[in-house]
């Protein structure tokens, strides 16, 4: 059971950039797709700050070369085949582009991005977490968050996108999102 606690920075920064899309959604009219697309780029995020993890985790050389590429081939895998759903099942809508919304994304994923690295290094590096972990732990690390995160929002999005992707539901998907992935994050880095 996770007890409520003061937050680190890493999940303040987590929180700031899982809710730029909402912005994206009230102010630039992000649809379904815009928000799948973008959460889907952060599956990618994950898995390339996962490969360094494996690579340094505790193990022989050989053990972390060899897991990050199964990992690499695994994951790499699984985040094509539910890009392709993503791409597939979710149409733009007509008119939803624009300078404005493209540079408001790109800020998004850097969001994104960065969240991502300032936990790798603060919690990964800094708490010395690559000490306590073998290259095999730190592989599925990644999957449960990712897959659980990523049905949250594949199931929620086919059901906007049945609806008509009324703004509450999406913003709703998005806080839900949100907090699973706050959930995730104190589970991984709270030992």
């Amino acid at each position: 059971m996770i007890v409520p606690t003061r937050l680190s920075r890493s999940a303040w920064m987590l929180i700031f950039a899982n809710l730029t899309p909402i912005f994206g959604v009230m102010f630039l009219g992000w649809s379904v797709r815009s928000v799948l697309v973008l959460y889907w780029l952060e599956n990618v995020i994950v898995g390339v700050f996962n490969i360094p993890k494996i690579l340094i985790s505790d193990g022989t050389t050989a053990d972390r070369i060899s897991t990050a590429i199964f990992f690499l081939v695994h994951f790499g895998g699984f985040t094509a085949i539910h890009g392709a759903f993503v791409f597939t099942l979710f149409k733009e809508p007509a008119g939803s582009s624009g300078a404005g919304m493209a540079a408001f994304y790109g800020f998004s994923l850097l969001s994104l991005f960065l969240s991502h690295l300032y936990s790798f290094k603060t919690n990964f590096i800094g708490k010395g977490e690559y000490l306590d972990r073998d290259p095999q732990t730190q592989m599925f690390i990644p999957y449960g968050r990712v897959v659980v995160m990523h049905l949250v929002v594949l199931f929620g999005g086919i059901m906007l996108t049945k609806f008509g992707s009324p703004m509450p539901a999406l913003l709703l998907l998005i806080v839900l999102k949100t907090g699973i992935d706050l959930i995730a994050h104190k589970l991984e880095h709270s030992a």
